[in-house]
């Protein structure tokens, strides 16, 4: 399917007295796990991909996004049970207007962060463009609606916590680079094509259960 959304079940309580079983204790060790995962997001290498934007109610107006993001660094840690990943962030965005570019824009930016397993909540899987629409709309922008664009696809980790800290060094234009740590909820990864996308997501979801993440229950059965 071009979307799934697969929310990681929550770890089995134990009845009262009784011993804790490991969860999810069939299938891969969480060693193999996180071997898969680390693999899979280095064989990525660099991922470019660009995006059409079109302006509610400015039929004339266009911004054309071309991105360029690659992972230098990534560890999917069985023993702490952690993914870090940094790496490079490069955009480049033109808007038109009636054909005629009106402002173009480029971002340069060096992203690292550190997320724990047991803190996930859910795991999507979604083509880039259905993604950027979700949140801009989640952001309050729903006049931006991207209509075209290179079929990578988006998976992302999120919580209704802060999941992770991104620190940031953000060059734009000829500025001073800007450098930013932000407690973020979600965090990213993209893929080329849709099936090493949902692989890589089983894979998350394997991880989040045999490091005790994944939605709590309020009640404890």
């Amino acid at each position: 399917a071009a979307y799934a959304q697969q929310s990681v079940p929550p770890p089995p309580q134990p009845a009262k007295d009784a011993p804790v079983a490991a969860p999810a204790a069939s299938g891969p060790t969480l060693v193999e796990t996180m071997k898969f995962i680390q693999e899979k997001l280095k064989e990525q290498g660099l991922v470019e991909f660009t995006e059409t934007v079109s302006v509610q109610n400015q039929p004339d107006v266009t911004i054309r996004i071309s991105v360029r993001s690659k992972d230098d660094d990534v560890v999917a840690d069985p023993a702490a049970c952690t993914l870090h990943a940094a790496g490079t962030y490069e955009s480049n965005t033109v808007a038109s207007a009636g054909g005629k570019t009106v402002s173009t824009e480029n971002q340069h930016s060096y992203l690292s962060g550190t997320l724990a397993f047991k803190d996930v909540e859910k795991i999507t899987v979604e083509p880039i463009l259905d993604f950027f629409n979700r949140h801009t709309a989640e952001s309050g922008h729903p006049e931006f609606t991207a209509t075209a664009g290179t079929p990578v696809f988006f998976v992302e980790l999120s919580a209704t916590k802060t999941l992770f800290t991104r620190h940031e060094t953000n060059t734009i234009g000829n500025k001073a680079p800007v450098v930013t740590d932000e407690p973020l909820k979600a965090a990213g990864l993209v893929f080329r094509d849709e099936e090493t996308a949902n692989r890589v997501a089983k894979a998350l979801v394997h991880a989040v259960e045999l490091c005790g993440g994944g939605q709590k229950s309020p009640e404890p059965f």
